[in-house]
């Protein structure tokens, strides 16, 4: 398996101020410490009703820099990225909080020093199956829970290594036949675009009567 490195791998040069949303969940926290670890200024967006203190305290006292506001603020992200001269914005938000990425990307093309893809392969580690049973074999919680579902999905297949069997069993795609599949790039392609159009519409003074951004589409995807 081969695993894409930004952060802990220099994918980011060294130095390089780094915002990232979202670094009081699971996934996020990951990343603030990567990001701590290579040596990086690393800014967090918290809401200033978070109620994970003690996630916030953890990784002020790594070295973080606490920055109180929401995503969704287009004008105030604006002015952080601006203030604090940052270079890398890393996202990690989920659920009802992923179109609040529109007002994130306006405010980023707007300040126009931010790199969101940067155009070049970067460089990558592979991680063999015995390295992830190893890792799942030591017992740490969360490592060797992610390692060992990591080498039951990728390396085993066990979501999709298996026959189908009775009338009451069928193949996802016989269920949605008009559906056309794309790449998850294909996908992200499309959503700029879209960010890019609607960009374009409120410059030349399209603008909607009200600020509730319309759901986009979900396409399926295949790896």
């Amino acid at each position: 398996m081969t695993v894409s490195t930004c952060i802990a791998s220099g994918g980011a040069a060294k130095g390089q101020r780094v915002l990232i949303i979202g670094a009081t969940g699971f996934i996020g926290q990951f990343i603030a410490e990567a990001s701590l670890s290579g040596g990086r200024p690393t800014y967090l967006l918290v809401r200033s009703s978070s109620s994970n203190a003690k996630t916030m305290k953890v990784l002020q006292d790594k070295g973080a820099m606490i920055i109180h506001g929401v995503m969704k603020d287009e004008e105030l992200m604006e002015k952080i990225l601006k203030e604090n001269e940052i270079d890398i914005v890393i996202s990690a938000v989920g659920g009802q909080n992923i179109l609040d990425q529109l007002n994130l990307v306006r405010a980023i093309k707007s300040v126009g020093t931010i790199k969101k893809k940067i155009g070049r392969s970067l460089p990558r580690v592979t991680v063999s199956e015995d390295d992830l049973l190893a890792a799942a074999a030591v017992n740490i919680i969360p490592q060797s829970i992610v390692a060992s579902f990591t080498h039951d999905i990728f390396i085993r297949g066990c979501q999709v290594n298996f026959s189908i069997d009775g009338p009451k069993e069928v193949e996802v795609c016989d269920l949605y036949p008009d559906e056309s599949f794309k790449t998850v790039e294909d996908c992200f392609e499309d959503y700029m675009i879209r960010v890019d159009d609607t960009s374009k519409g409120v410059a030349n003074g399209i603008v909607a009567q009200n600020h509730v951004v319309d759901a986009l589409p979900i396409t399926a995807m295949c790896a």
